[in-house]
């Protein structure tokens, strides 16, 4: 049907009065006969609303619905996937944009050219580099994470086909901050999917140097992080295979040696569940007996005053360069 509507591009929003107008202004000119854009306001405090009203008085396409309450990340991505019309969903952060003006163009080619796909991986800017060879239709779920290097991470990275989404009972997922990673891990098991190695999508509000947005002082993302290992964790049960699972699982523990002195300088208290967390989810890494539960384990003082030191050598540094 030519009036079907193919792509929802969906934005969950908490709070997101500072960034959401420059998300908006890098999608709305990218609506065409087909496409909707749905925001989710999950009871957000700020000016939110009125921001999105100001682009919706002038974009009929635009669809904005506020929750009554608070339902927490997962749960307002789930209620995006639920509330859009579209048959396939674009989950776009509200601070992250388009870096290409043909992204829809792009993703809608794909839709139309394989409608069977459960999601589709768009690339983004990183430091991390995909081959544009890899481009193409992905019929195992390794491949996908083989191709995307687990990228697929960045949630504005995803389109997911809804009623696969809807049928692959993601509520299990739901409070550990990962639902789209539950989803793609338990659907590309069993469903075909599509990689686009061309960067689409930028993020918008990076973490500073020092990493203050990912780990603050209570070592949040390390907890966060060991809540993906857990769904890395029923990969074997899927049918992946030994690579894959530990390709998926070094996403996480690689940046262990450089985040857990970051997080320990900047306040992280290391618990024993903590330790019992990292050590089951880690064990088969002789990496993780060797370097990083000695990290965990060390003093936070020795990384505060490695800190201090590293800060003072670096102004003297830049004094001595003016």
């Amino acid at each position: 049907m030519p009036d079907e509507l193919l792509l929802t591009i969906a934005v969950p929003t908490y709070n997101g009065a500072r960034t959401i107008a420059r998300a908006l202004a890098t999608i709305v000119p990218q609506l065409e006969p087909g496409v909707e854009l749905l925001v989710c306001d999950n009871a957000s405090t700020d000016d939110t609303g009125d921001v999105v009203g100001t682009f919706a008085a002038e974009h009929p396409a635009i669809r904005y619905q506020r929750n009554d309450k608070n339902v927490g990340f997962d749960g307002n991505v789930d209620l995006c996937l639920r509330r859009a019309r579209g048959r396939f969903v674009w989950i776009m952060s509200d601070d992250d944009i388009f870096c290409r003006g043909d992204a829809v163009r792009q993703v809608l080619q794909v839709i139309r050219q394989h409608p069977e796909v459960a999601a589709i991986f768009a690339d983004s800017r990183h430091p991390i580099r995909l081959d544009p060879a890899d481009t193409g239709l992905c019929p195992t779920g390794a491949d996908f994470f083989r191709r995307s290097r687990f990228k697929c991470g960045l949630i504005s990275s995803n389109i997911f086909r809804r009623d696969a989404w809807e049928s692959a009972g993601v509520e299990r997922y739901v409070g550990g901050g990962w639902i789209h990673m539950g989803f793609l891990v338990q659907a590309l098991a069993k469903s075909p999917s599509y990689v686009i190695c061309e960067e689409l999508v930028a993020q918008l509000v990076l973490e500073d140097q020092e990493g203050v947005t990912r780990w603050g002082g209570s070592g949040t993302f390390l907890m966060t992080g060991l809540n993906l290992v857990r769904i890395y964790r029923e990969m074997p049960q899927l049918g992946y295979d030994r690579a894959t699972v530990r390709a998926a699982y070094r996403t996480i523990k690689d940046g262990y040696p450089k985040n857990i002195p970051l997080a320990k300088a900047k306040g992280l208290r290391v618990s024993w569940p903590l330790l019992r967390d990292c050590a089951e989810l880690f064990w088969w890494f002789p990496s993780f007996w060797v370097l990083d539960l000695p990290l965990l384990l060390l003093p936070g003082g020795i990384f505060r005053v490695a800190r201090t030191i590293s800060h003072a050598l670096a102004k003297r540094t830049q004094a001595d360069g003016d």
